[in-house]
């Protein structure tokens, strides 16, 4: 990585594109849970690299690999979308092939140059299905769980508990994603504290999604108990 943090020696910066890669890999496969949810979101995201790196001749290869990817998921999720109804499905082995590759697009270089997308840039664009990974690791790592264990309560289950339709569910993490591509677009082609306050918008923004997702269902959560509760006391009562 081409990276604004202080990574320090060789063997840090190994390590983090190890987890980077393997995490990143998982990551996108943990958000395949509904109908084009995982395809729609690396088609963005692919698309999102592509322009930020189509303005450098020294990227305009890793852009073509980036169009190549969002051209094939765009086929794809002509049959995966959940209008009229997905016909086929990528599994395991396409989410987290599209994790995998994503993961290695910031990496490319070209000789002894590489991509200048900086760390804190590529994991924003990448936020949605990093955020939901690390909620997953840690909800499982409280609850005393391997953390490759399954639940139903990833961003796209807890946002179907709170009434959406898998249509919905797509709409509303796509235009989170759009709009977090854009902010991460303008921060690259801002300098200094103005490339950091857009940058930050654009965490703030899948920050406040997954805040107000998360404390939603803990009320619908805190709702349902009660309801149970007065039901079974009435029960016993009668």
């Amino acid at each position: 990585f081409d990276s604004p943090l202080p990574l320090g020696p060789g063997i840090v910066r190994y390590a983090v594109t190890f987890l980077w890669i393997v995490g990143l890999t998982n990551a996108v496969n943990f958000v395949d849970g509904v109908d084009g949810l995982a395809g729609g979101l690396s088609l963005l995201t692919a698309a999102g690299f592509a322009l930020i790196f189509v303005s450098s001749a020294d990227t305009k290869f890793t852009m073509l690999i980036c169009l190549c990817l969002a051209s094939s998921l765009l086929g794809f999720l002509v049959f995966n979308a959940p209008f009229p109804g997905a016909k086929i499905f990528m599994g395991d082995g396409g989410s987290q092939f599209l994790g995998f590759t994503l993961a290695l697009i910031p990496l490319i270089g070209r000789g002894d140059r590489v991509t200048t997308l900086p760390l804190l840039n590529a994991v924003a664009l990448l936020s949605i299905p990093i955020f939901d990974t690390i909620s997953a690791v840690w909800r499982r790592v409280r609850d005393g769980r391997r953390i490759d264990s399954p639940d139903k309560a990833h961003i796209h289950h807890k946002l179907m508990n709170m009434g959406l339709s898998v249509r919905g569910v797509d709409a509303l993490l796509f235009g989170v994603q759009i709009l977090v591509g854009t902010l991460v677009y303008f921060s690259t082609r801002l300098r200094g504290l103005s490339s950091l306050a857009v940058l930050g918008l654009a965490y703030a923004a899948v920050l406040a999604l997954f805040g107000v997702v998360h404390f939603s269902n803990r009320g619908i959560h805190k709702r349902g108990f009660t309801t149970a509760g007065e039901e079974r006391s009435g029960t016993a009562e009668g």
